[in-house]
């Protein structure tokens, strides 16, 4: 009978709108339909959603995140217990273990190499710079005269937008961005002689720009579980 009864909610979440999204242990779904149910049907839900992303949830918990749902601002965190914690990220809601700080740090040398941070997987080579570089790409090319650095991103962060005038705070690039607050711990920068000149996925600064055609670092981030690239 619960056998059944698991499999039978595991169906439900396939025939509702709730836009569910899974990572390696992480979850997330929409807000809207969820806040549109009766209590004990987004409860049991949430539950089976959880479930399928390999975290184990149960009413209590289950309750408690739908109650920030229904509340919360975006932005706005949840203890789950057991490690886990439930994140309003503007129009979803994340579950997933909470997050710890980051402490790498990597230092781009050498003609090409790679580096695994967390989630995040990184790999440097030289080559020509292109006519055109995006402002909020995975890969960008950079001035080879400096020496570049990846560390986390740390609130308080400024970088200079590719195409913009003054300094931005990295964390309003990130909102304009739609980057949950519980990545931002974990997102990578990248500096250049102690300056921010990108934030991957999110901004490119103005600086350390190489001339079109000529040589230049070529940086590129991906993102998926470690080990998996």
């Amino acid at each position: 009978w619960a056998r059944e009864n698991r499999a039978g909610w595991d169906e439900v979440l396939d025939l509702l709108p709730l836009g569910l999204e899974l990572e390696p242990q992480q979850m997330s779904m929409l807000r809207g339909p969820l806040s549109a149910l009766p209590d004990s049907l987004a409860s049991q839900l949430i539950q089976a959603a959880a479930r399928r992303a390999g975290l184990r949830i149960g009413p209590v918990a289950a309750s408690r995140l739908l109650r920030l749902i229904r509340k919360g601002d975006s932005g706005q965190r949840a203890d789950m217990g057991n490690g886990l914690s439930g994140e309003i990220a503007f129009q979803r809601v994340l579950l997933g273990p909470e997050p710890s700080a980051p402490t790498w740090e990597v230092e781009i040398t050498g003609e090409s190499g790679r580096a695994e941070l967390d989630s995040w997987h990184c790999r440097w080579s030289r080559e020509p710079a292109p006519t055109r570089q995006d402002r909020a790409g995975l890969v960008a090319w950079f001035d080879p005269a400096s020496s570049y650095q990846v560390r986390p991103w740390r609130p308080g962060d400024r970088i200079l937008p590719l195409g913009g005038t003054g300094h931005r705070l990295v964390v309003r690039c990130m909102q304009d961005r739609r980057v949950p607050r519980r990545d931002r711990a974990g997102w990578p920068v990248l500096s250049g002689q102690g300056t921010l000149v990108w934030v991957p996925g999110v901004m490119r600064s103005a600086l350390a720009l190489p001339q079109a055609g000529e040589p230049a670092v070529r940086v590129e981030f991906t993102r998926g579980s470690p080990g998996s690239n």
